[in-house]
């Protein structure tokens, strides 16, 4: 991985990405989306399905697994204490990158909150509905430097971090 960014390693593996070297994209995502083929076409349409609503076997292809993943959290700073109908769109707008550009990439969004702290997105890469990839974590930086770059453009500043570990798979509860 280390060709395709510009950066400083930090401690325990840690990486303080600066930027991306010129055709990193290119080489960690190659092709069309994996999870939509001929052999697997329901993978896509898992995430807009409810749980309960999934064919036993279905959920048995990626429940209870232990798998390496890859987490981007983001932090949106709007203020959302007044908010004008203007920071309401430019909100939406900044949504909607977001979507876009974690969904182009194999990724999935675990939630969008709003708290006392502001904005949060957290997505993931390595989890369902796709078949996990070998270079999640390089999706992921992609997605993450996307997403500020086009964030920049409409005026949304933006706090990242990316974390990559393993993690349980599966129905809790």
């Amino acid at each position: 991985i280390e060709d395709m960014y510009e950066g400083v390693l930090l401690d325990k593996g840690c990486i303080r990405l600066a930027n991306l070297r010129e055709g990193a994209v290119e080489t960690a995502c190659p092709g069309p989306l994996t999870a939509i083929s001929e052999k697997k076409p329901w993978t896509y349409l898992k995430r807009f399905s409810h749980e309960g609503a999934r064919v036993l076997q279905d959920v048995v292809d990626f429940a209870a697994d232990v798998r390496k993943i890859s987490v981007v959290f983001m932090s949106l700073n709007l203020d959302l204490t007044m908010p004008t109908q203007e920071t309401m769109m430019q909100m939406h707008e900044a949504f909607k990158i977001v979507q876009q550009r974690v969904y182009a990439h194999s990724g999935t969004i675990r939630q969008f909150l709003q708290d006392d702290k502001g904005l949060v997105v957290i997505s993931v890469f390595g989890m369902p509905p796709f078949e996990p990839h070998a270079d999640d974590p390089v999706r992921a930086s992609v997605a993450a430097v996307e997403i500020r770059e086009r964030l920049q453009k409409i005026g949304v500043p933006l706090s990242t971090g990316i974390c990559t570990g393993n993690a349980y798979s599966g129905f809790v509860g």
